[in-house]
């Protein structure tokens, strides 16, 4: 499918319509922060960013880039962020993923296969491609997925941040202004369908490489490829039979999530024992495997704000001389560069590995290794680490003392050049 060129017809659909069915699109139904959005005097640098509370801005922010757009750019963040600053990974969720596509043959068709919609920016072979979630992701986990989606499309790669700002339809593209022509409307190119895709599966979905950065084909994700002897504890959870199928439900999902099992491949895993398949598919419960997935994380984070880091992946230590040097949960053990490593690593032994030689970062989907583009996986976790550790204050007196040597050593180096002028 071809990209509408500047000047082409519109789709017909009233601007303000347009513009409500992108909010709507971009921030679900109890989505609840900041929404940041901005005008630009066409060809210049002059640039004003505008705040409101959603939801309750949702008309009103609306109506507001409708007026501006006759003489205005418009641009909206499609993330809803905790301050009034527009600062990157202070988002409080992240329910999309999205790319600004640079390519004049955009696959209308390759969009609505992942379930996404796409905005046709004005500009001559743009597009702004969208897949919205089912659940919001990790800021490291949604770089990622931005990544992936910009292999896909070829786009900017640049844009992969929860701090971007894109042009929203109904408003209009005053680029070719610049050139003698006319104003081009932003309009829909794929439009948003009502659905919202989980997030595992579009990571699957994505799972591409610098090769050949095309969709792999997966339309679904099934948990057979998984050996599960290398989990005994999920294998323990299948053969566990006794009698309440709910109940065997349950604790085998709660075993896939401490094994760190993406939801999909727990789904997928519980359905291989035949007599909870039975149930879900002929019994109406069909619904339980995500009520039993939304009580286990909402069991495991409370665990995490206690400080009860599930440490599921470290093996218990054969003796007890090895099981003295083991801290018995996350915070004990020396407040060193080296001992905060070791901390992350037997927390996360298993989710993440660093590879010296590469100077890269590996991650375990539970069917293989990818290669991580930065450091973003590897700083969530160190982030969770610390949100969950009593981290020791350090003593006032301390404090003072580095203070006052600081105190001196600027004076010091006052005296030393009594000429120089402060920045």
């Amino acid at each position: 499918m071809t990209l509408p060129r500047p000047g082409s017809p519109s789709s017909g659909d009233v601007p303000k319509d347009a513009a409500l069915a992108y909010l709507d699109a971009v921030f679900p139904d109890g989505s609840e922060g900041i929404l940041h959005w901005a005008v630009k005097v066409p060809g210049s640098e002059d640039w004003t960013e505008n705040t409101g509370r959603w939801p309750a801005i949702r008309e009103t922010v609306a109506d507001a880039m409708l007026k501006e757009s006759p003489r205005l750019d418009v641009y909206i963040c499609p993330y809803l962020g905790s301050t009034r600053k527009r600062t990157k990974g202070k988002s409080v969720s992240r329910n999309v993923v999205h790319t600004d596509a640079d390519n004049d043959d955009l696959d209308a068709e390759t969009v609505r296969a992942i379930g996404g919609f796409a905005v046709a920016s004005g500009t001559e072979g743009h597009a702004h491609v969208y897949v919205p979630l089912a659940q919001s992701v990790p800021l490291a986990e949604h770089t990622i997925l931005c990544q992936r989606l910009c292999a896909v499309f070829h786009g900017d790669i640049a844009k992969h941040s929860d701090n971007d700002v894109l042009r929203p339809p109904g408003t209009l593209n005053h680029k070719p202004t610049l050139d003698g022509g006319n104003p081009v409307q932003v309009e829909w190119l794929v439009p948003f369908d009502g659905s919202r895709v989980d997030a595992d599966a579009l990571a699957k979905l994505l799972d591409v490489n610098d090769a050949d950065p095309n969709l792999n084909g997966h339309a679904r994700i099934d948990a057979e490829d998984i050996d599960l002897h290398l989990y005994p504890t999920v294998s323990a959870a299948i053969n566990k039979v006794t009698g309440d199928r709910s109940g065997d439900t349950y604790g085998i999902l709660a075993a896939c999530y401490d094994a760190g099992f993406t939801r999909a491949h727990a789904f997928s895993t519980a359905r291989r024992r035949e007599d909870i398949r039975q149930r879900l598919d002929d019994e109406g419960h069909g619904e339980d495997l995500q009520r039993c997935w939304d009580k286990i994380v909402d069991d495991r984070q409370q665990r995490v704000r206690l400080g009860e880091i599930h440490r599921d992946t470290i093996d218990d230590p054969g003796d007890d001389a090895a099981a003295q040097h083991v801290p018995s949960k996350p915070g004990e053990g020396t407040w060193t560069d080296s001992g905060n490593a070791a901390k992350l690593a037997e927390t996360f032994h298993g989710h993440a590995w660093y590879v010296p030689e590469t100077a890269k970062w590996l991650r375990w989907s539970n069917v293989s290794f990818h290669k991580e583009s930065d450091d973003g996986r590897a700083e969530y976790l160190a982030r969770k680490l610390a949100d969950a550790t009593d981290i020791p204050e350090v003593p006032q007196e301390l404090i003072d003392a580095v203070n006052a040597a600081n105190k001196e050593s600027e004076g010091e180096n006052s005296a030393e050049s009594p000429d120089k002028k402060p920045d």
